[in-house]
């Protein structure tokens, strides 16, 4: 949409009302808020979402039109519901596992017991022993051993602590496996609407990202590997960053991917660079955005 609003000329005229001639001419009758007159109607419905937010915050949405904030309403609806289509679809791709959901976990019988632990230690350590989940004398006992760089997928373990706590350590398992597919493919929508402006174009790409052939074959156990939900949200903050937004989202997401596996902060660290570059080459890279980014 354009974020022109009204021609610039009606604003540079010396007329006290520069909207006089607008409403004369086709007799328009407006309300006329802090002694100003409105645009027509045509202005605001040709301009779209953000020329009626602007509209709206300079004190010109006629009576009767619709607030920025209820258009805002309006798509976080259809987001949710295209959240809700990513789980139905997640339901679907996984299935029997929504009829075994507290009763079996999806695997080959190797790694997966190995994150079903993972999931089960960060609850007992934060929980019950009120300790550290990046060391446990449960392992090399009684020496212990450091988890540091084990896969111990410490944000998932945080998602599943409270479904764990209420329903068990296989329900809590089922249940990452089920926020990760929804939440890469929520992630990827929002990161090609951003990009392209479709919302068809976005939702296709998320279902491309959550239901690839990579994920699939990782959901045998590899929770560290499947967990790609956090790599979307965070190239879609350093876009944002990059044009002048707040760095601390993508941080928090660099945090959560690094925290599910090693491997995804080195992902993201040259994809950072890749853009950097790309920011730089087409002269778009400022000294204050390149040490933001930097």
């Amino acid at each position: 949409f354009s974020t022109r609003i009204i021609p610039s000329t009606s604003f540079l005229s010396n007329d006290r009302d520069p909207f006089s001639r607008i409403r004369a001419s086709r007799g328009h009758r407006f309300p006329e808020p802090w002694g100003m007159a409105a645009p027509p109607l045509e202005v605001l419905r040709c301009h779209g979402y953000n020329g009626l937010k602007r509209i709206a915050g300079a004190g010109f949405l006629p009576e009767g039109e619709v607030s920025w904030r209820e258009r805002s309403a309006g798509g976080w609806k259809s987001n949710l519901i295209v959240a809700g289509a990513y789980l139905i679809l997640t339901l679907l791709m996984i299935w029997p596992l929504p009829i075994l959901f507290n009763r079996a976990i999806p695997g080959d019988g190797f790694d997966g017991w190995q994150n079903y632990w993972n999931l089960w230690w960060v609850s007992e350590a934060l929980l019950e022993e009120h300790t550290s989940p990046f060391y446990t004398r449960y392992l090399y006992y009684p020496r212990g051993v450091s988890l540091l760089f084990h896969t111990l997928n410490v944000p998932n373990g945080l998602l599943a602590m409270p479904v764990q706590v209420l329903f068990g350590p296989i329900v809590a398992y089922n249940f990452i496996v089920l926020i990760s597919s929804v939440l890469s493919g929520y992630g990827t929508f929002l990161l090609t609407l951003y990009l392209t402006k479709s919302r068809r174009a976005a939702f296709l790409a998320g279902v491309v990202y959550a239901f690839s052939p990579f994920r699939s074959a990782h959901l045998l156990g590899h929770m560290q590997v499947f967990s790609t939900e956090w790599l979307p949200f965070f190239i879609l903050a350093l876009f944002r960053a990059g044009k002048g937004g707040s760095l601390l989202l993508p941080a928090l997401f660099l945090c959560l991917s690094s925290l599910c596996d090693w491997y995804q902060a080195l992902y993201l660290a040259l994809f950072t660079l890749i853009y950097i570059g790309w920011l730089a080459w087409k002269k778009e890279l400022s000294p204050g955005v390149a040490l933001r980014l930097g």
